[in-house]
């Protein structure tokens, strides 16, 4: 395939033809480079109501990229989104998805660039947990991945001070991010196995301008707009903003790979049926 070819994206209209048996959820554009650089076949899905929304192959299995927002309240509903769609295809629901975007480390000895495997997922506001499919199995596929707790917090762990806070309250907690839990709580109501991969963009000493959590809106969302005026009002911030960025952007490159050999891996095979599905509903990915 050409260069030409590969970064066509052609729209393929605004039904599914047939479910995607995989779905892979990054709350920013930038958090998903890298997976879109390795979604084969590569067309825009044309999800109503998400403006970015990728469907193609991935290590060679059918499977549709969708940016839903950061935040809680803007991922849990794109997320609802995707799956209303995805339940117009023949196939019915789709089968699993793959949750990936960047975290900050609450564990000192976790870098740049280190992939988390979720075992559980904390919700700080309420201390609900949401535990995904075969974490262990999947880990086991990427060499030098951690697996544990990710911590879903309600603010933005902008210094080492904030992590720390996280870390003594909630010790069992490897990393923190802001959506993990609503995409998943939102996955589990429709009965659909999911995995969580986040890379640590943020160490634990690293500091993150502190205008960044009041750039938020309601839903939970960064404003970029209020971010560049912030920017604008202290231009000391700016090299802070953009060693920001270059982590993400390792960051992303770091999640496509791991997320594209987990799937060439089979995960979640075996996969038994999720609490919101049919018994004898087609499970697994086809050979």
């Amino acid at each position: 395939m050409s260069a030409a070819t590969r970064g066509a994206e052609p729209a393929s209209g605004t039904e599914p033809q047939g479910s995607p048996l995989l779905l892979v959820l990054a709350p920013l554009a930038e958090e998903a480079v890298g997976i879109r650089a390795r979604l084969r076949k590569r067309a825009r899905a044309g999800v109503p109501g998400l403006r970015r929304t990728w469907r193609g192959e991935l290590a060679g299995r059918p499977a549709v990229l969708a940016i839903v927002g950061d935040g809680p309240v803007a991922s849990g509903r794109a997320t609802a989104r995707l799956l209303a769609w995805s339940e117009h295809g023949e196939d019915g629901a789709p089968l699993a998805a793959i949750v990936c975007g960047v975290a900050g480390a609450l564990e000192p000895d976790l870098a740049t660039g280190d992939i988390v495997v979720a075992e559980e997922v904390i919700d700080e506001a309420s201390g609900a947990k949401a535990v995904p499919a075969a974490a262990a199995a999947a880990a086991r596929e990427l060499p030098g991945a951690r697996i544990g707790a990710v911590l879903t917090a309600r603010a933005i762990a902008a210094g080492p001070q904030d992590r720390q806070a996280l870390r003594d309250r909630w010790p069992a907690a490897l990393a923190v991010d802001l959506e993990t839990f609503s995409i998943a709580r939102t996955l589990d109501a429709a009965g659909v196995r999911w995995l969580a991969l986040r890379a640590i963009a943020d160490g634990v000493r690293d500091v993150l301008p502190p205008y960044l959590e009041s750039a938020r809106g309601s839903d939970g969302a960064i404003r970029r707009a209020a971010v560049l005026g912030h920017a604008l009002a202290a231009p000391s911030s700016i090299p802070a903003l953009l060693r920001m960025r270059s982590r993400v952007a390792r960051c992303s490159a770091r999640l496509g790979a791991a997320a594209e050999r987990v799937v060439a891996a089979g995960w979640p095979t075996p996969l038994a049926p999720g609490p919101g599905r049919r018994a004898g509903h087609r499970l697994g990915f086809p050979e």
